[in-house]
């Protein structure tokens, strides 16, 4: 939340690609931003169905865009991103994050290193601002990596007791 700015006006938008069940739109709204979600899913209930390589919405619409674990599952994460950033405002922001070490889930096409999100977002003209691993993912890479067929439940089980671990140590 570090990273989420306050809306500049009343008329701020803030586009949630990959919303899903919309569950970043109390966030988005008590950072002063109009809500608009967007997915592909239709069972997902959201108000605008749409597709991340063709997004419905003008050129420089949006104050804010988030978009959480989302480009992983897109089959051209580049036409996409290159559509995040023309609906985006000049100056507006984009705040995301994207599978690197977890395991397949889902419709999951590429998991990112570091270096490719900086060339994902350096490719569709974004300056970056920051880009780092949050704990868990860096616990739950290794646990993977130890132990690589690891039913989710046990991995989950071994993984956050390291979790709880790391931030009572840190808070010492």
């Amino acid at each position: 939340l570090s990273y989420f700015p306050a809306a500049e006006g009343p008329d701020s938008l803030a586009l949630d690609l990959g919303c899903g069940s919309e569950k970043h739109r109390g966030v988005c709204e008590r950072a002063g931003f109009e809500y608009v979600g967007v997915d592909l899913d239709p069972s997902k209930n959201t108000r605008i169905l749409g597709d991340a390589h063709a997004l419905p919405f003008k050129d420089n619409s949006f104050e804010f865009m988030i978009s959480i674990a989302v480009f992983e599952h897109i089959r051209y994460p580049f036409v996409a991103m290159q559509e995040a950033y023309r609906v985006l405002r000049p100056g507006g922001r984009f705040l995301g994050t994207v599978a690197f070490l977890w395991p397949f889930h889902g419709d999951s096409f590429y998991h990112c290193t570091h270096l490719g999100t900086i060339n994902l977002l350096e490719c569709a003209g974004f300056e970056i601002e920051d880009i780092s691993a949050s704990k868990r993912s860096v616990i739950m890479a290794h646990v993977r990596g130890l132990f690589p067929k690891m039913p989710n439940i046990l991995a989950y089980s071994v993984g956050y007791p390291l979790l709880a671990l790391h931030k009572a140590w840190y808070q010492v």
